[in-house]
């Protein structure tokens, strides 16, 4: 501390932060923002999905920051033949033969519907339904959930056959 006199009747106190302080609180900050990268890095994989839903997860992503971005809802559209990316880039994914997707509605119970002719919305808010799919293949049935708000996978299930 270092004392400064002003005058005889005023006594004012200085105080700075000294370097050994300044440091410190630096190294702090630049370990959370690491931390924070790291764990947003590792958020954004998918963990080893291959095919339809590596496709979908990634379309998922595209949407959801897409129809932020460009103020207008960007759709979703499946078919019997794959699904397609609406309003964004364009992307479509083609189902191999004899893969099945279904949906299901986070307040339907257990009943699996069919994706023919569903439109999954994503809205400028950044909000969609919270919807799971299941992607019926010959050799195996993968299971996705994903979050409402990011359109990131929340889970998922591999089985093999």
């Amino acid at each position: 501390m270092k004392f400064h006199f002003q005058s005889a009747k005023t006594l004012r106190l200085i105080r700075a932060f000294s370097l050994m302080e300044v440091i410190m609180v630096l190294a702090v900050i630049a370990m959370v923002v690491g931390l924070s990268i790291a764990m947003f890095v590792m958020a954004d994989e998918d963990d080893g999905l291959k095919g339809p839903p590596e496709d979908l997860a990634r379309m998922t992503k595209q949407a959801s920051r897409g129809a932020v971005v460009l103020g207008r809802p960007v759709v979703i559209a499946f078919g019997k033949d794959g699904f397609t990316l609406i309003g964004g880039e364009g992307d479509t994914s083609v189902l191999p033969e004899g893969m099945k997707v279904k949906y299901q509605r986070w307040n339907s119970g257990r009943r699996w519907y069919d994706t023919d002719n569903l439109n999954w919305t994503f809205f400028p808010s950044g909000i969609c339904d919270a919807l799971r799919f299941r992607f019926e293949g010959v050799n195996e049935v993968t299971e996705i959930a994903f979050h409402p708000l990011t359109g990131s996978i929340t889970d998922q299930i591999v089985l093999a056959r």
